[in-house]
């Protein structure tokens, strides 16, 4: 919802009082009621707590209708990491999932769905609650009534985990860092902090109700240099916000930063420094660099994109000179660029949204598992965002392994089922924008390139470069990262030290199924157990995680590590490990056939809370067959995660669970849902039931009652269904005449959308030109009615059908159509104009002479 009014110091009219937030949407209002508390102990025991509570359970009991319809809901705020918050968090997550008390309670009872510390967190909040109605006034009959309102408690409940704005250096750090997505820079955002905290203690001490007008009003001279930073997403000026701003105002790590090329050193894009090498300056100091035979191919699709923008894709296995080919090509192009580094798409978002300049290279790195391309990753809208925001260009970059680089890019079998797994989909569009700009870096140098290498030592007697070419087993650029070592400090591991191995090969496997949680030292060493045998869990001593994560992360020679340690958002603090990059391919080759060791699913499911980990656990689980223990997974982040929404249904629709998919209608956001249960319904051939939801408006439904009547063969009653207007107006004759091959190609789209595909889809294809190529009369006739059909689905929505309009159009050559709905916001057609712009450009080019060419078309950016 889009929020309206915060309202301080609400006590006159609401028990929880600190902020009240007002949002509103087309369905109406809601307001969020926030108790702050920086660090509340959540227990029975703490008079402070009890008394917090019963201020919630008096708005639980006030406003229990308007909590059920999601018309009120209660927030903490509290300064994170708080874990006993985290765990609250959990559980009303779970309430909010469960529509009744005895069915949240068995769901958290049920083996492995929560750990032991969260189900103890339920019963402190239990007896919290107990106490707490008494102090409120609120009478209990029994026992299972203070059950009842800890659920109802719970599924009102946010837990808002965030930095509290005050003295504290660190939080004044995070403040400002927010703040630099609107004001632009580090001075600005600063000023603009120290208002709103001015603003704030007025707001608070006159319990005022502030909106936009008011605010903006008292934010007049901090906001008048800003605006337009908050109308274009993407501003020319460079901002401040590199390193240096980070660690002048505090301690906090930014997740992202913008830095010059040439001021870019070759350890921050992920270049290997330099085994065999005992002192630390040396081991830095690159050897040189030899010209690989590909580099002549990167560096011209390199300056090609520098002067129009685009993607840029290196696919080659870990330490084969990717990064550093990669490195050494924006130096010499773009010398003077910026280059923007973020931790993650999430990252990589923020930073857009504070606003980068052109002449920018985004350098994301998807090795050795996936940060930019994975679940949750960029979309192709996003990227094509990044790279035509501005006059000057964007270059986007990733480097990714081959048989990663495989899977996203492999376009799923026609059979509907296999769509329906597409997981990759979005991964696969970004990619597509690489097109021709997509480079391979073999695994090993060629002969020319080792005559070369072996003539770069002999001149400057670099010593590292001789033993790497002496190196029989391994590659050159393998050898100076330091493989040998790392290979066998794990290999060796298992005899000589098998708490070490356990360790190191627990991050392996969790990484190998594509989770990228933080490898911190509680999940390490509660997933190491599942790697160990029954006698060395006997054995061990009272400090073996100690010395196995001392053995893991051990500095072999010359500084190589295959476990390394990876800082948190401090300086000096630890957020966890990450596995070196060649360990961690060579491991995941070597054991791809290799099972996980029984209980290392049911570890990770009891041990992780992200959202993004468990649908990475729930998809893997998928993969290996286990559909039943993905279930409980993706069940789990239903309400927090797209892809869960997505797939739970479809998983409880191959299993025919028809009770368990009414109950996630019923939770709302249910179209996936919906249809899930329309194709059960369709495939037990309910015809009935199919007639009911369809008469109650349901138009996937009445288009499954329709594709049910045409397997039977009764065209009539598809007739007299369409007679009542409820097939979304599709032609009639096209729907009975190619009724075998709809039926086939369109089990999961409504009406609309399959109505729009159909009309342009021609012998099995999903291209506007098989419809164009036809040059009779009657074709051209045809096509025009095709278009106002189409013209008509987009206006009512219809994704499928604006694509198809979009290249219907761009296929004519028909540019001022084009710029017409561009205009008016249809991304598909601002894509095509790109794309038509960029043949009329590349035919003018094969003219004897382009000096005609018109300023507008010069400047368009375009792909590859």
């Amino acid at each position: 919802m889009t929020p309206t009014e915060v309202r301080f110091q609400q006590g006159a009219y609401h028990p929880v009082d600190d902020l009240m937030v007002i949002g509103e949407c087309e369905s109406g209002e809601r307001r969020l009621h926030i108790g702050v508390r920086r660090n509340p102990t959540i227990t029975s025991r703490n008079s402070e707590f009890i008394k917090l509570l019963a201020d919630y359970l008096r708005m639980v009991a006030d406003h229990s209708a308007d909590i059920d319809l999601d018309r009120v809901r209660l927030g903490l705020a509290i300064a994170g990491p708080h874990t006993a918050c985290q765990e609250v968090a959990q559980l009303a997550q779970f309430a909010r999932t469960h529509r009744n008390e005895k069915r949240f309670r068995a769901a958290i009872a049920a083996p492995r769905a929560m750990n032991r510390k969260v189900r103890g967190r339920l019963g402190m909040l239990d007896e919290a609650v107990s106490k707490a109605a008494s102090v409120a006034g609120i009478p209990l009959a029994s026992s299972r009534a203070s059950g009842q309102l800890s659920w109802q408690l719970l599924r009102g409940l946010r837990v808002i985990d965030l930095r509290l704005e005050g003295d504290d250096p660190a939080d004044q750090a995070s403040a400002i860092a927010g703040l630099m997505a609107i004001a632009g820079n580090a001075s600005q955002a600063t000023a603009l902090w120290r208002r709103l905290v001015t603003l704030s203690s007025r707001y608070a001490q006159t319990a005022a109700t502030v909106d936009q007008t008011l605010l903006s009003r008292d934010l007049s001279s901090q906001l008048s240099p800003v605006t337009p930073s908050r109308t274009q997403p993407f501003s020319n000026a460079a901002p401040d916000h590199g390193q240096k701003t980070t660690n002048t105002i505090g301690e906090t790590r930014q997740p992202w930063q913008s830095i010059p090329v040439a001021d870019c050193l070759p350890e921050q894009v992920g270049v290997h420094g330099v085994s065999g090498e005992s002192d630390e300056e040396t081991r830095l100091n690159l050897p040189p660099y030899i010209v690989r035979d590909y580099d002549r191919a990167l560096r011209s699709k390199f300056r090609q994109l520098s002067s129009q923008g685009g993607l840029l894709i290196a696919v080659g296995a870990s330490s084969t000179g990717k990064s550093r080919s990669m490195y050494e090509a924006v130096r010499e192009v773009c010398p003077d660029w910026q280059l923007l580094l973020a931790d993650s798409a999430d990252a990589l978002r923020k930073a857009v949204k504070s606003g980068i300049p052109g002449r920018t290279v985004v350098w994301l790195d998807d090795t050795p598992s996936l940060r930019y391309l994975g679940a949750g990753g960029l979309t192709k809208t996003e990227v094509l965002a990044l790279i035509r925001h501005a006059d000057q260009p964007v270059v986007v970059v990733d480097m990714l392994w081959p048989a990663v680089y495989q899977q996203l890019s492999t376009v799923p079998q026609a059979e509907p089922e296999a769509q329906a797994n597409d997981v990759w989909r979005d991964a696969r569009e970004v990619l597509s924008l690489a097109a021709h700009a997509v480079i391979d870096v073999p695994d090993q140098f060629s002969s020319h390139e080792r005559e070369q290498a072996a003539r770069v030592a002999s001149s400057t007697g670099d010593r590292r470069l001789a033993e790497a070419l002496a190196d029989n087993q391994y590659g050159i650029s393998q050898h100076l990262a330091g493989a040998p070592q790392q290979i066998k400090h794990w290999e060796h591991g298992k005899v000589s030290q098998p708490y070490g191995w356990a360790v190191l090969t627990a991050a392996i496997d969790i990484r190998r199924i594509g989770i990228r949680v933080p490898l911190t030292v509680d999940l390490l060493s509660e997933a190491a157990w599942a790697y160990l045998t029954g006698a060395q869990i006997a054995d061990a001593s009272s400090n073996w995680l100690e010395a196995a994560l001392s053995h893991a992360s051990k500095k072999l020679h010359g500084g190589i590590q295959a476990l390394l340690p990876v800082p948190g958002s401090k300086i000096g603090s630890l957020a966890g490990y990450e596995v070196a990059d060649y360990l961690q391919q060579y491991a995941s080759i070597h054991r791809y056939y290799e099972p996980l060791p029984p209980g290392l699913r049911e570890i990770l499911s009891a041990n992780l809370d992200a959202t993004d980990a468990l649908v990475q656990l729930a998809l893997n689980t998928e993969q290996c067959g286990s559909m039943d223990s993905a279930i409980p997974l993706y069940r789990r982040v239903y309400t927090l995660s797209p892809m869960a929404r997505w797939r739970l249904p479809q998983l409880l629709a191959a299993d025919s669970q028809e009770k368990e998919l009414r109950e996630l209608i019923v939770l709302g956001d249910a179209a996936h849902a919906r249809r899930s249960l329309n194709e059960l319904l369709a495939k037990q051939g309910r015809e009935n039931d199919l007639r009911k939801l369809s008469e109650s408006g349901d138009l996937d439904a009445r288009w499954r009652l329709a594709l049910l009547l045409l397997r039977e063969g009764r065209s009539g009653e598809v007739r007299e269904l369409a007679s009542e207007g409820g097939l979304g107006s599709i032609h009639l004759d096209d729907l009975l005449s190619r009724a075998r091959e709809i039926i086939r190609r369109n089990r999961e789209r409504d009406a609309a959308d399959t109505l729009a595909a159909e009309m342009l889809a021609r012998n099995s294809q999903d291209r506007v030109s098989s419809v164009c190529d036809e040059q009779s009369g009657n074709g051209r006739q045809r096509l025009a009615a095709y278009e106002g059909e189409l013209r008509r689905l987009a206006g009512e929505g219809s994704i499928p059908a604006r694509r198809l309009l979009a290249e219907l159009v761009s296929e004519q050559g028909r540019e001022a159509d084009l710029r017409a709905m561009a205009a008016a916001g249809d991304l598909a057609a601002r894509e095509e104009l790109v794309v038509l712009l960029t043949k009329q450009r590349s035919g003018r080019e094969h003219q004897p002479s382009s000096a005609g060419m018109d300023s507008e078309s010069r400047t368009q950016p375009t792909t590859d």
